[in-house]
C-alpha cells in the first residue's frame, strides 16, 4: 500500500512540477524525485494559504464603484452588501438567528449600537455598477442592457456619542474650560517689545501669590464633538428617510427617525433635524478625570498634587455649573514647580483617545520669592565643558580621518596616472 501511495505523489509531483510557462525548463528524474514531494508540499501549502487570504480579502477589499456583472449573475434577493461596501454573494451565515450575544456591534446589545437590516437598490448598465441618475438616464435609451436589483444589506447603526464600523470606539469630541471667577484682566506688558529685543507672547500673569496663597477658582466647561457622525459613512449612499430598517436580534422595524430615536441619551445637547446630528450627546457620562494640575517643570506627567472630579450632571459640561477647584500653592515644595518665579496651573481634561485636550492655564507671579542659588559650580562647569570638549574633539577627529583618507585617494590617483603614461 505504502509503494503505490508513494507512486501516485510521484506522478502528482509530475504533473505539479512540469505545469507552467511552455519554455520553462524541464525537471530530470533525478530531480523530480529529490525536489517533487517537497514541491508538492509547499503548492499545497500555498494553495491553502491563498485560500485563507481570498477569504481575507473578501472582508477587507474597499468599495469600489463599478463592479462588472452580467444579468445572469444576478438571482432575486441573491446579493448582499458587507459592512465595507463590498458586493457579495449571500452566504448561509445571514440566515442564522441574531441573538443580543452573537451580533457584531458594541455591547451591551441596544445601549450603543443597533445591528439592522436594510434594502438597497443597485443599478446596473452594460454590466457596469451605476449610479440611479445615470440608469433613469440610459434605461429605454434603446442602446443600453440596464437593470436593477434589491438587496439585502446589514450594518451597525450608533449612537450620537459611538464611531466605526461596529460603533465600539468614543466618537472625537473636546470639552473647553474657561476660567468664570473674576480675575485681573491680564494684558501684554508695555516692555513685551523691548525686553531682549524680541516680541514676547504667551500667557502674561497679573495674579500675585506667595508660597501661602490659598485661592478658589471657578471654571465652566463647553464640550462639542469634532468628528461627523458614524452613520454618515456607513450609511452614506442610503435613502433615510424612505428606507426602513429591521432590528436583526429584537425583530423590530423602524423608520430611519424611530430607529435614531430607540437611544436613550444621559445628555443630548442642539440637536438638529436637518443634519441628524447633535453638537454634544452621551449615553452616559464621561467617565474621565477632570483635573487641576500644577505643573511640573521637571516632570510635566507628574500627578501627585492633582484634584480633580468626575462631571456626572448634564449641565456640567454645557457651561451651565461651575465646577470649583482650591489652588494651594503651600504645597509646592519643590522648586521644580515654579520657573522664572512663576508657578502655572492646568485645568482640564487629560488626553485621550477620543478627547482633544484643551486646557484653562492660571499663571501666578511669585512674590516675595527668593530664586534658589546654584550651590554645586563644580558640576555646572562640568555639564557645560564636557559637552562643548566632545563636540571639539569630535571634529577634530574627524578632520584628520579626512585629510588622512584624502591623501591616500590622492596617492593612489598619482600611482595609476603615472603607470598609465608609462610605455613599455
Amino acid at each position: 500500500m505504502i509503494n503505490y501511495f508513494l507512486v501516485f505523489l510521484l506522478i502528482i509531483a509530475f504533473i505539479q512540477v512540469n505545469h507552467g510557462h511552455p519554455f520553462q525548463k524541464k525537471e530530470s528524474f533525478t530531480e523530480l524525485v529529490t525536489k517533487g514531494p517537497v514541491r508538492l508540499w509547499q503548492s499545497l501549502f500555498s494553495d491553502y494559504m491563498d485560500l485563507g487570504n481570498l477569504k481575507q480579502a473578501l472582508h477587507t477589499l474597499p468599495h469600489r464603484d463599478s463592479q462588472v456583472v452580467t444579468p445572469e449573475q444576478i438571482d432575486e434577493g441573491s446579493l448582499i452588501v458587507s459592512p465595507n461596501g463590498l458586493l457579495m454573494h449571500r452566504r448561509d451565515a445571514f440566515a442564522e438567528d441574531y441573538t443580543v450575544s452573537n451580533n457584531p456591534c458594541a455591547k451591551p446589545y441596544g445601549k450603543y449600537a443597533r445591528y439592522v437590516a436594510y434594502n438597497t437598490t443597485f443599478y446596473f448598465c452594460n454590466g457596469t455598477r451605476t449610479t440611479k441618475n445615470n440608469y433613469d438616464t440610459h434605461v429605454n435609451d434603446g442602446y443600453s442592457t440596464c437593470f436593477s436589483n434589491m438587496t439585502q444589506s446589514k450594518t451597525c447603526v450608533c449612537s450620537l456619542d459611538r464611531d466605526t464600523a461596529l460603533c465600539n470606539i468614543n466618537r472625537k469630541f473636546t470639552c473647553i474650560p474657561s476660567i468664570s471667577s473674576e480675575l485681573p484682566a491680564c494684558s501684554k506688558p508695555t516692555y513685551a517689545k523691548v525686553r531682549g529685543g524680541v516680541d514676547m507672547f504667551g500667557d502674561f500673569s497679573c495674579l500675585e501669590a506667595t508660597n501661602a496663597t490659598s485661592l478658589f477658582i471657578n471654571v465652566t466647561v463647553s464640550c462639542k464633538f469634532t468628528a461627523p457622525p458614524a452613520w454618515e459613512s456607513t450609511l452614506k449612499n442610503v435613502d433615510l428617510a424612505n428606507t426602513n430598517f429591521t432590528d436583526l436580534v429584537t425583530d423590530q422595524t423602524y423608520t430611519w427617525e424611530a430607529l435614531r430615536a430607540s437611544f436613550s441619551y444621559f445628555l443630548m445637547h442642539e440637536f438638529n433635524n436637518n443634519t441628524l446630528d447633535a453638537s454634544f450627546a452621551q449615553v452616559t457620562f464621561v467617565n474621565r478625570k477632570f483635573v487641576s494640575r500644577p505643573i511640573n517643570f521637571l516632570a510635566l506627567a507628574r500627578e501627585d498634587l492633582d484634584e480633580f472630579v468626575v462631571l456626572k450632571r448634564p449641565e456640567q459640561y454645557l457651561g451651565q455649573e461651575n465646577i470649583t477647584f482650591h489652588l494651594n500653592l503651600a504645597l509646592l515644595k519643590n522648586d521644580t514647580y515654579f520657573i522664572g518665579n512663576r508657578a502655572r496651573y492646568e485645568i482640564g481634561y487629560r488626553p485621550w483617545g477620543s478627547l482633544d485636550n484643551a486646557y484653562a492655564r492660571v499663571t501666578f507671579n511669585m512674590v516675595n520669592r527668593q530664586e534658589p542659588a546654584y550651590s554645586n559650580v563644580t558640576q555646572l562647569v562640568l555639564s557645560i565643558t564636557i559637552p562643548i570638549a566632545s563636540v571639539l574633539l569630535a571634529g577634530i577627529l574627524l578632520f584628520i580621518l579626512f585629510v588622512y583618507f584624502f591623501r591616500k585617494w590622492r596617492e593612489s590617483k598619482e600611482l595609476q596616472s603615472f603607470f598609465a603614461n608609462q610605455s613599455y
